[in-house]
């Protein structure tokens, strides 16, 4: 689906302005589209997660205590559906927020930071910037297990969260409505 990208940055700006917009979070990395990469280390794959940047350059994303927070979101599939005309549908991106942070620099427990990303997540999105017709957000569940977040992450990596450490992922869905040859695929 196109605009992902332009999409993604609408969710964390509105993260930003409603629910991490506190002066503790001012030193947060807030990142958008990663994905999982491989690389051969003693005679082993190490998976993690990389950001590309504006110029197709992958960037590591890894735990980095160095960061009170840090934000990501992973792009999981996408569903389409037809609606009432062979023009008109409808897209259903199933996209994985993971969100690490240290409680010491935070002053929050994992289910307070939990809580507060929850409670102010975005549910309609303006879609200025993009070609679609609507967007709509909905958060369908949170995973709170660290450890099972990490081993989702990462793959022949040493498990390397403390415990000071939040490391919690956010399943959601982007449901965008657009008409059927409306895209200029060089726009996205």
């Amino acid at each position: 689906m196109p605009f992902l990208k332009e999409i993604i940055k609408k969710v964390n700006d509105s993260l930003k302005t409603n629910a991490i917009n506190d002066i503790r979070f001012a030193d947060a990395r807030i990142e958008g589209i990663a994905r999982s990469v491989g690389r051969l280390v003693d005679n082993k794959v190490e998976v993690f997660p990389v950001v590309l940047s504006d110029s197709f350059e992958l960037n590591d994303i890894s735990i980095d205590d160095t960061y009170p927070l840090i934000v990501y979101h992973k792009l999981l599939n996408n569903a389409y559906q037809q609606k009432d005309n062979d023009r008109n549908y409808i897209c259903k991106t199933d996209v994985k927020m993971v969100v690490y942070g240290k409680i010491n620099k935070l002053n929050l427990t994992s289910e307070q930071l939990e809580a507060v990303i929850a409670m102010n997540f975005p549910t309609i999105l303006d879609k200025d910037g993009t070609a679609v017709d609507s967007i709509f957000i909905r958060l369908n569940s949170s995973e709170m297990d660290g450890q099972k977040v990490f081993n989702e992450e990462y793959s022949n990596i040493d498990y390397r969260l403390c415990e000071n450490d939040i490391l919690l992922s956010f399943r959601y869905s982007i449901e965008t409505n657009f008409r059927k040859g409306c895209f200029n695929i060089c726009e996205c």
